[in-house]
């Protein structure tokens, strides 16, 4: 057992530079102490992991930009708190995996900086909304239009089928709560399953099918063991089991049908939110784990590259008839990714020589070269096509 403060990235420096306060807290793991996992409080690794990243994409600089940015950061803040009991055990559930795959791989995707991003996106939109609106726009009195609802919020929580689910006794602040412990458990069937009631890891990032039960139900699996030991002295966070799982089961990558509540929301979130607020190097992660995965999938380069551009299109025009309506909107409520001039220029000249698709091995020969001016390895059919 001990007391320790470990910060995931940054020094003591930067987090008084920021004039934030740190909480250390306990934290007991059988074995030696040099496996002790250290947690700096959530609240503040989030506004570091924000915060450094944003300096890196140049958006804001020390001299100007902290204060402002605290100000931004203030509308996550009551939601951390709220549920830091759950968000802190499925954080050291995903560092622990993370460690230990990262000693055989380089970056990952399905970790804590997604989980972050995915719940930024989720409360600033629905804060949008709020604004937006004026009021409770779950009001019964308050009348929206699909424009008014572009991503169907109201709709998943108020229309008939939501009303037949039972969503309609939600709140909009029993929503947001829900929303913060979907976006931090949502991923976990992606790491560990269930077995005898207990969590148990898998050696690899695991996005299919194991022992039949598909990611996204893995993960409503972990997070019910969670909520249950949560549960005990937390009973309010029980009630909102049903929303969570529901959220949850609307992550795979497009839905089967577009009426079920959160299809749209859920999958913004997850999917282009990760990519408007991603502090990680996530593209070269979600790479990685592709091939330990053994994908040979020929992907589209640009698609790969741009995906919210490409997957806000896709969704929009699953979704409704002008698809340029949603990348609209979320433009104007997220920090729209900002293209890489070189990388596509690069892909300019994949194009030249007829590539236009490639496997996992060969995006992460395509970004090394990118990224060191070297070529990694000659290219192949077999890893690229036209």
């Amino acid at each position: 057992m001990g007391i320790r403060v470990f910060f995931i990235e940054g020094t003591i420096q930067d987090l008084q530079f920021m004039n934030m306060d740190i909480i250390a807290y306990k934290y007991e793991r059988k074995g030696s102490i040099d496996r002790l996992i250290d947690l700096c409080y959530v609240k503040s690794h989030s506004i570091y992991s924000e915060v450094n990243a944003r300096y890196n994409r140049g958006i804001m600089s020390k001299e100007n930009g902290v204060d402002s940015f605290k100000q931004w950061f203030s509308q996550f803040e009551a939601h951390l708190v709220a549920v830091a009991p759950i968000s802190e055990k499925v954080i050291v559930l995903h560092n622990t995996f993370d460690r230990n795959w990262k000693d055989s791989h380089q970056e990952s995707f399905h970790n804590y900086y997604h989980l972050l991003a995915v719940f930024m996106a989720g409360i600033s939109a629905v804060n949008d909304m709020e604004r937006r609106s004026g009021s409770d726009f779950l009001d019964k009195d308050v009348e929206l239009t699909k424009e008014e609802d572009p991503l169907q919020i109201k709709k998943s929580l108020r229309a008939k089928r939501a009303r037949e689910l039972g969503f309609d006794k939600y709140s909009l602040a029993d929503f947001k709560q829900a929303l913060t412990i979907f976006a931090w458990t949502h991923d976990l069937g992606d790491i560990a399953r269930v077995e005898d009631g207990e969590i148990i890891f898998f050696e690899e990032y695991t996005k299919g099918e194991h022992a039949g039960r598909i990611s996204e139900e893995r993960s409503v699996d972990c997070a019910r063991i969670v909520l249950d030991e949560v549960g005990r002295d937390r009973p309010e966070f029980m009630r909102l089991q049903p929303l969570v799982e529901a959220l949850t089961m609307q992550t795979t990558f497009m839905p089967d049908d577009r009426e079920a509540p959160f299809a749209l929301f859920a999958r913004v979130c997850d999917q282009i939110g990760n990519a408007c607020f991603n502090a990680s190097n996530y593209l070269k992660g979600l790479v990685e784990e592709y091939i330990a995965a053994g994908d040979e999938t020929l992907y589209k380069i640009r698609h790969f590259v741009n995906f919210a551009d490409a997957q806000v299109l896709a969704l929009g025009r699953f979704f409704e008839s002008n698809p340029w309506n949603l990348k609209k909107y979320l433009a104007s409520i997220w920090e729209w990714p900002v293209k890489d001039e070189g990388l596509e220029e690069a892909i300019k000249e994949r194009k030249k020589k007829g590539i236009y698709r490639m496997t996992a091995v060969a995006f992460r020969d395509f970004l090394e070269e990118h990224a060191t001016g070297r070529p990694t390895r000659p290219w192949s059919p077999s890893s690229a096509g036209a």
